[in-house]
C-alpha cells in the first residue's frame, strides 16, 4: 500500500511539474512572439461595446408593407424613419397616424408600374414618401427615411 502512494505522489508531483513548464514555456511564448497590433478582447473595467450603433431612436412601427402594383407585381418594403422621442406629442401623432402612413404607402406605390418603379431611383422614392407623411403630420416633421427592405417581385 505505501508503494501505491508514493507512485501516486511521484505521479501528481511530475504531473504538476510539467503543467508548471507548460505555463511557463506559454508565457515566454506569447510574450517573445506577440504581434504589436493585437488588441485584447475584454478589457476589465471597459465599458461593454453597446448593442445598437444607431443612438437616435427609429420609428418602426410602419412594419413590413407588401403592395401590388397596377401589373400584379408585389412590392416588399418596410419603411422606417428616426424621430425624437422626447417629443411625446409628436410620438402620440405618430402612433396615431400608421393607419395613414401604411395607406399613402400602399397607394402611392399600388399606383405605378413595374417600370415606372424601376425609373424612379429609391432616393426619389423615400422622398415622395416623407413628403406625403409630413403633409398628414400636423406637430412635427420627418427628414429622413429608410426602406429596410425594398424588393420589387415580378
Amino acid at each position: 500500500m505505501n508503494k501505491y502512494i508514493e507512485h501516486t505522489a511521484r505521479i501528481l508531483t511530475v504531473t504538476i511539474f510539467l503543467l508548471l513548464i507548460l505555463l511557463v514555456v506559454g508565457t515566454v511564448y506569447a510574450l517573445v512572439f506577440r504581434t504589436p497590433y493585437a488588441e485584447p478582447l475584454l478589457r476589465f473595467g471597459a465599458p461593454l461595446p453597446q448593442e445598437s450603433p444607431i443612438d437616435a431612436p427609429v420609428f418602426t412601427r410602419i412594419g413590413r408593407l407588401r403592395i401590388v402594383t397596377v401589373d400584379n407585381a408585389t412590392v416588399v418594403l418596410s419603411p422606417n424613419f428616426l424621430y425624437d422621442p422626447t417629443d411625446i406629442p409628436f410620438k402620440e401623432e405618430l402612433e396615431h397616424t400608421v393607419p395613414q402612413f401604411r395607406s399613402i404607402t400602399s397607394s402611392f406605390i399600388g399606383s405605378m408600374s413595374v417600370g415606372e418603379l424601376r425609373l424612379l431611383h429609391e432616393d426619389l422614392l423615400k422622398e415622395a414618401l416623407i413628403q406625403r407623411y409630413n403633409a398628414v403630420l400636423s406637430l412635427g416633421t420627418i427628414t429622413t427615411l429608410y426602406l429596410d427592405e425594398y424588393m420589387v417581385i415580378e
